[in-house]
């Protein structure tokens, strides 16, 4: 086990000591790749967290990377990854694991968290994450939505913490509601009839079915229930 893994893991161990949890909370470090886990159910949800240290040129602020996965109320499930520092990243599993903070408000957590401290993004970057993208490229991926869900209510909105436009596409009897994430870099890097083409070609309508929430990459391409904070 390396330095920075076990810095980590004298954190967490400390932590755990003081809230009386280190024989429910212990870690698993037989992982093949190095990750230290950690698994608890909080009020009856599945939780875990893959931990292991990271050397990242594109993040030299941050020390761990973390893999994130939680049952939702519904009963399904959601998971991301997220990279921080020794001290976010100690909070992060406090407020996860031990305090059970609703996963949606603690995602929001570590994505400001992420931009504040190992976002690399440039001051251009951080101009633009807080400006929609293009009116035209938004049109037309509205009109894509339109199309594949007739009769829908159709409605977007822009979220800076990630720089992605989020669409949220709902039955008109409210039975079904689906969102879908699309990158800015995607929409910036591709005409409007090209979105759409990529769009059509990756099958994200029939994919955001089945799999809401859904993220459509800088490539076109949709990851399974993406809401990794980068």
């Amino acid at each position: 086990m390396g330095a920075n893994a076990t810095i980590l893991l004298e954190a967490i161990s400390s932590l755990l000591e003081e809230k009386g949890l280190v024989l429910e909370l212990q870690v698993d470090s037989s992982s093949r790749d190095g990750r230290l886990i950690w698994k608890r159910q909080v009020m009856g949800i599945k939780r875990s967290l893959w931990i292991s240290p990271i050397a990242d040129s594109h993040h030299p602020n941050c020390q761990y990377y973390m893999h994130w996965w939680t049952e939702k109320v519904e009963g399904d499930s959601t998971e991301g990854n997220w990279v921080g520092t020794l001290q976010h990243t100690v909070e992060a599993f406090s407020r996860f694991l031990i305090e059970g903070e609703e996963w949606r408000a603690w995602h929001k957590y570590i994505t400001q968290i992420y931009i504040e401290h190992c976002s690399s993004r440039t001051a251009e970057e951080e101009d633009m994450s807080k400006l929609p993208a293009d009116a035209s490229k938004i049109e037309a991926v509205r009109a894509y939505f339109e199309q594949k869900f007739p009769s829908h209510v159709i409605s977007d909105h822009h979220e800076t913490d990630t720089i992605t436009e989020v669409f949220i596409v709902e039955s008109p009897s409210a039975d079904a509601k689906y969102k879908c994430k699309l990158s800015r870099k995607f929409l910036d890097d591709n005409s409007a009839p090209a979105i759409v083409a990529k769009l059509e070609h990756s099958k994200v309508a029939e994919y955001l079915t089945k799999n809401s929430p859904v993220m459509v990459n800088w490539d076109g391409k949709h990851a399974h229930k993406s809401m990794g904070a980068f």
